[in-house]
């Protein structure tokens, strides 16, 4: 994700700055293309492959960075997990 040189970061398309920051890291192993979302705009260039929630979830979480979160609310996995 991209944070502000001093490391802040605000939600929203407007707001990235630019510097990278990592707030999750996992490690697995992926199984083939039914991990991945098929494209459903014909406008794709297929340069983001978008991994399905499954196939995340196998994965193991290593690093997690909760002041980082690009989501508006922790649900699920990261509902209950603290920084590493």
């Amino acid at each position: 994700m991209l944070v502000g040189q001093n490391g802040s970061f605000a939600r929203g398309k407007d707001s990235r700055g630019d510097t990278v920051a990592v707030w999750e890291v996992r490690f697995g192993e992926l199984s083939g293309e039914g991990d991945f979302h098929a494209s459903n705009t014909g406008g794709d260039s297929g340069k983001t492959a978008l991994l399905k929630k499954e196939a995340l979830e196998r994965m193991k979480l290593v690093y997690y960075d909760s002041e980082l979160l690009p989501y508006s609310k922790a649900t699920g996995v990261y509902a209950r997990q603290r920084s590493t």
